[in-house]
């Protein structure tokens, strides 16, 4: 999770906040984490399998 710390808000003339402003190296870290919620929202429905199972699969192919 990246700092927030340098993350600031530029607001408009009655307070509220508009626009947000961060160092480019915390909104490649937060792109990242959003990339890796989608992979991990794209995958929950399926079922893990067995490590074994899956290098005597590989070796079997001629993979591993």
């Amino acid at each position: 999770m990246p700092k927030l710390k340098d993350v600031h808000y530029v607001v408009d003339s009655r307070g509220r906040k508009r626009s947000v402003l961060m160092s480019c190296r915390t909104y490649r870290e937060l792109l990242e984490d959003i990339s890796d919620l989608k992979a991990k929202a794209e995958h929950r429905d399926e079922t893990p399998e067995d490590l074994e199972k899956v290098i005597a699969d590989l070796e079997n192919e001629g993979r591993l």
